[in-house]
């Protein structure tokens, strides 16, 4: 099977500029800028890394996006070898797209919480990261 030519550049040079240009500026500004809380860098930070994580592992698998086709054909560089079994390209995709969600999750608690001071919700975190 081959994949278009626009899909394959696209999964070829955009994980390319994410990880290299605009994950970067991201975790630079977060770094410089200093106004903002601890907690929530560091939740944005982890977000952002876990990011890179991801665009680095679809850029090594690149996985066909096409619905019926989503990880049966896989052409990037760790495929090509054909060492790598079609159960651990899942298992890779999954795990990254799954190694974002419990840093987002975080940031999404602490912002809220801090949206609703003196609530009574369960879901308050501690303020051990402050």
């Amino acid at each position: 099977m081959v994949s278009h030519p626009c899909s394959f550049s696209t999964q070829t040079i955009l994980p390319l500029i994410d990880i290299f240009l605009l994950h970067p500026s991201v975790l630079f500004l977060l770094w410089s800028r200093r106004k903002m809380r601890a907690d929530i860098r560091i939740g944005y930070a982890s977000t952002v890394i876990g990011f890179m994580l991801a665009d680095a592992v679809i850029f090594g698998l690149r996985v066909h996006l096409l619905s019926p086709f989503g990880g049966i054909y896989c052409g990037g560089p760790l495929c090509r070898e054909g060492r790598v079994d079609l159960a651990i390209i899942r298992v890779l995709l999954s795990l990254t797209i799954l190694c974002c969600l419990p840093f987002f999750v975080f940031l999404t608690l602490r912002m809220h919480q801090l949206v609703l001071r003196g609530g009574t919700s369960k879901w308050i975190l501690s303020s051990r990261c402050e």
